[in-house]
């Protein structure tokens, strides 16, 4: 579902999504991180900013850094952030299998966000190729913007986090046909 964030930046109205997901954690072989899929993903516009950077991690997939400036997009993570502690609440006999407290939940969560040296960032997953390529034009193309997706909880060990990914770039002079 595509939502406007900035219309979402309290937590009531994040709950008014009734956010759910489907099944039981299933494992990537590869990396050996479960994922638990949101059954409707959830896909923000991403205000115009900065890229940090762009790396590969040890498993050859491409993390986008993107420095977070609006107050708004953090109230909205920060809300999300809650949600998704207090649903994993709900939720973790099916995905961890124990009953966990929210104070252990909220110990092993990682946070939508990060703060570096003052700044905050979010970080974001990019598998399609040509996105990739058309990604790094971000900070010098004014018109490019990026939407991203929430789109599953990755279990990991003792820790747990969504999965925000590239969902795509968009021109804002373009009409939507």
């Amino acid at each position: 579902m595509n939502i406007d964030y900035s219309e979402y930046t309290t937590y009531d109205k994040l709950e008014k999504l009734n956010v759910s997901f489907i099944g039981n954690p299933s494992k990537d072989l590869e990396t050996d991180i479960y994922n638990v899929y949101f059954e409707s993903p959830i896909t923000i516009q991403l205000p115009k900013s900065k890229l940090e950077e762009i790396v590969e991690n040890e498993y050859e997939k491409y993390i986008a850094k993107y420095i977070i400036k609006d107050t708004m997009l953090l109230e909205f993570f920060d809300n999300m952030d809650a949600l998704i502690i207090n649903l994993s609440n709900k939720y973790s006999m099916k995905w961890f299998g124990k009953n966990l407290d929210q104070k252990i939940l909220i110990q092993f969560y990682e946070n939508l966000y990060n703060i570096e040296n003052d700044q905050k960032y979010l970080e974001f997953l990019v598998d399609d190729d040509d996105l990739l390529e058309e990604l790094t034009e971000y900070n010098i193309d004014d018109d490019l913007d990026i939407s991203v997706s929430l789109v599953s909880i990755e279990i990991y060990k003792q820790q747990y986090r969504v999965l925000l990914k590239l969902d795509s770039l968009d021109y804002e002079n373009d009409e939507i046909v």
